[in-house]
């Protein structure tokens, strides 16, 4: 069936945001605060991201 191109270009975003964190968060040894500075995101805005897809914090005791 038919996909809006709205839904197309949602999705894809989603996908394209979740890529650019992962990547931060890795280049930033899994550093929040480095990863938010990177990405121009408060580490709030950051927070909400990782809880939207769902990424977990892989070392728990490196926040900042």
């Amino acid at each position: 069936g038919k996909v809006p191109l709205r839904d197309l270009v949602r999705e894809t975003t989603d996908i394209i945001e979740r890529l650019c964190i992962e990547a931060a968060l890795q280049i930033n040894d899994n550093n929040r605060a480095g990863a938010a500075d990177m990405l121009g995101l408060s580490r709030q805005s950051l927070y909400v991201k990782l809880h939207r897809y769902g990424i977990e914090d892989k070392s728990s005791g490196n926040e900042n």
